[in-house]
């Protein structure tokens, strides 16, 4: 009889976005303002999110860079910088994964 062994690992880790926000929607110049996005890891393994808050857009300006650590199966809030909101109008925060 023959036998090989064999190694088993875990399922790499793959990071999705689930809740994204910003808080508050509505202010005043010199005002401030957060963005929040939580990832999920829903991989076997622990791995890294990479989270780029923008203005303007999915491919706007990156305003913000956090990089967080994602257990196995675990969701992690990413909080950016607080920002100050300096000109007049409207325009659109985002976050994406890379």
């Amino acid at each position: 009889m023959a036998c090989i062994p064999i190694t088993v690992t875990a399922l790499p880790s793959l990071i999705v976005a689930e809740a994204f926000d910003v808080n508050p929607k509505t202010l005043q110049v010199g005002n401030t303002f957060v963005a929040t996005q939580v990832v999920r890891n829903t991989g076997g393994s622990s791995g890294i999110a990479i989270v780029d808050f923008r203005e303007g857009g999915a491919t706007g300006t990156i305003i913000d860079t956090k990089q967080v650590t994602v257990p196995a199966g675990a969701s992690v809030t990413v909080t950016s910088i607080t920002f100050i909101a300096d000109t007049v109008g409207t325009t659109s925060i985002c976050a994406t994964l890379r």
